[in-house]
């Protein structure tokens, strides 16, 4: 009962986060670089220093997305994410440097190794998103509010579950919980997730999501997603954090003034073992 009634308390929670805004319009105004928005697919890795970057996307609402692999690493692909400006053709990327894009040429002065200009041969595609729920999503939020209740059984047959509504995603917090409840989280396991408060969730129409954490010594958190009008679905797939190693995070999208609420269901894994989490979030547009 106690479970139930911590869950009902949290939605009327994002209910009331949702209502206290007066406008109920569905059409959020335009992200602040839609016309911007576009994905540099390079024809052949461009390396810079140790970094080899296979993309670049800038997305709608001033944020880029770098995919890259670094030379001295055994681990796979990695991103790179920040804030860009746009001035006079010029883009210009914090902790990046800047580029031109001109037709498929793209140039890059990088404000690292060196800082000498490369040019490399491009696939540009640009935003062509047009359904009002996709562009209301693509922009950088922040959560104000998640309520959380989690189910399943252990590989090992070990029944665990709760509920817990908190004002922000932190990934230890939630890992606590997930301990009290029956999972067997390790101290180890603990102090690597203790680094993981999420700052900023970035979501994009060409299919990606970013979530950006407040420590300044962790990659950004890259997911697949899928954007059908109000519907959607999040694949994801993290070593760093253990209790997110990979699943499904799948619902609807709704919108007022300035806010998001997400509600769906998500299948998680964790060391062999699945659990279903009801999620329902409240989120906050920031620039």
């Amino acid at each position: 009962m106690k479970k139930v009634f911590v869950y009902v308390m949290g939605l009327a929670a994002l209910l009331a986060v949702s209502c206290n805004n007066k406008d109920n319009s569905t059409t959020l105004g335009a992200p602040a670089t839609q016309e911007l928005a576009q994905v540099l697919k390079f024809s052949n890795p461009v390396q810079i220093g140790d970094y080899a970057f296979q993309s670049i996307e800038l997305t709608e609402a001033s944020r880029y997305i770098a995919e890259y692999t670094e030379s001295k690493a055994s681990a796979g692909a990695s991103i790179r994410y920040g804030k860009y400006t746009y001035f006079n053709g010029t883009f210009n990327l914090d902790g990046l440097g800047s580029l031109k894009v001109e037709g498929s040429k793209v140039t890059i002065n990088p404000s690292f190794a060196g800082g000498s200009a490369v040019e490399a041969q491009a696939t540009v595609t640009r935003s062509s998103a047009k359904d009002q729920s996709v562009v209301n999503a693509c922009r950088n939020w922040t959560i104000t509010k998640i309520v959380f209740d989690v189910s399943g059984k252990t590989k090992e047959g070990q029944t665990i579950g709760g509920s817990k509504m908190l004002n922000k995603l932190d990934m230890k917090e939630i890992a606590e919980y997930a301990k009290s409840w029956g999972l067997a989280i390790t101290d180890e396991e603990m102090d690597k997730m203790a680094k993981y408060s999420v700052k900023e969730i970035c979501m994009t129409s060409a299919g990606s999501c970013v979530v950006a954490f407040t420590g300044t010594d962790t990659h950004p958190f890259y997911a697949d997603l899928n954007l059908n009008g109000s519907n959607f679905t999040f694949s994801f797939s993290q070593e760093d954090i253990p209790i997110l190693s990979g699943g499904k995070f799948s619902g609807t999208l709704s919108f007022s003034g300035n806010s998001c609420i997400i509600s769906g269901k998500a299948n998680v894994v964790y060391k062999e073992s699945t659990f279903e989490a009801s999620l329902d979030m409240a989120l906050t547009e920031v620039q």
